[in-house]
């Protein structure tokens, strides 16, 4: 009997020493799910965070990328640039200089067969925010000069020795035309080293004018506004405002000013005005050969 009850004891106290450790290790169970529960909160905590800071770094490069754009389209604001050719033309300039003054927009005037008796009136031109460029000393054909004497013959005869003049007398000379529009490769790299910018010639009769808004920094193609160019003015227009939709600058070139018609190479004020207003309406700004 007695030893009977010692192993009934025996047994329940083994039964209850198990149920103990099943105890003990469910505890450990749901102590170490507990800590596997606060790593993953903790783990999704971190990478909420990381989130967040990969969110604040977008929002911060697409700022950037706006403020970029931004700086790339005040950049690129498109603009025209007014020229005229031909020294003999300079009163005609001088006479309607408020005029472009009225409409805040300067102009190039290119000076060929210079003389120093034209200096006054230049040189109050460019005080008055025009600028002053050169048109060569005799205004010829410089493919035709070049062909027949080379091109160190013409950069003498035709640039360097009225530009020297030019320049002694405080005219600021950066700026370049060929006459007739008449050019060459060799020609425009031999100017490189006196001018910083130079210009050649199309009419609005070219099939594309997109090439007057095609430039390099250096070499420009200008379209005609004379009165045998300028009807349909809605082409010149057209240009106009391509200029200002693409951010380029687009350079119009005309000769003498006239109120009223005499010669085909004369630019009325009728046609100035209609430009200026019309510039007005689609809000693009005049500049300078030595602005671009």
């Amino acid at each position: 009997m007695r030893l009977k009850i010692f192993f009934m004891v025996s047994f329940f106290m083994l039964s209850g020493c198990s149920d103990d450790t099943k105890e003990v290790e469910v505890i450990k169970e749901v102590e170490v799910i507990k800590e596997v529960e606060v790593i993953k909160e903790v783990e999704v905590i971190k990478e909420v965070e990381v989130i967040k800071e990969v969110e604040v770094i977008k929002e911060v490069e697409v700022i950037k990328e706006v403020e970029v754009i931004k700086t790339i389209s005040v950049a690129k604001e498109g603009s025209v640039v007014l020229t005229f050719d031909d020294g003999h033309c300079l009163d005609s300039w001088v006479n309607n200089a408020a005029l472009f003054e009225q409409y805040e927009a300067p102009a190039t005037f290119y000076i060929s067969n210079y003389h120093s008796s034209m200096n006054e009136k230049l040189l109050d031109l460019q005080k008055r925010g025009f600028e002053i460029a050169h048109h060569t000393t005799y205004h010829g054909n410089a493919v035709e000069w070049y062909e027949k004497h080379g091109t160190e013959t013409w950069m003498k005869g035709e640039i360097r020795d009225s530009l020297g003049h030019m320049r002694t007398a405080g005219l600021e000379v950066t700026s370049f035309a060929f006459p007739f529009g008449s050019y060459n490769y060799e020609l425009s790299e031999a100017l490189r080293s006196e001018f910083t910018t130079i210009r050649a010639y199309l009419t609005p009769k070219t099939e594309d004018l997109r090439l007057a808004s095609l430039n390099d920094g250096y070499f420009y193609n200008g379209i005609g506004i004379d009165s045998s160019y300028f009807e349909p003015e809605e082409r010149v227009y057209k240009a106009m405002k391509r200029a200002k939709n693409t951010g380029r600058d687009l350079v119009l070139v005309g000769h003498c000013i006239v109120d009223e018609l005499t010669d085909r190479w004369q630019t009325t004020t009728g046609s100035l005005i209609k430009i200026f207003e019309y510039a007005n309406e689609i809000d693009i700004k005049f500049k300078t050969m030595n602005q671009l």
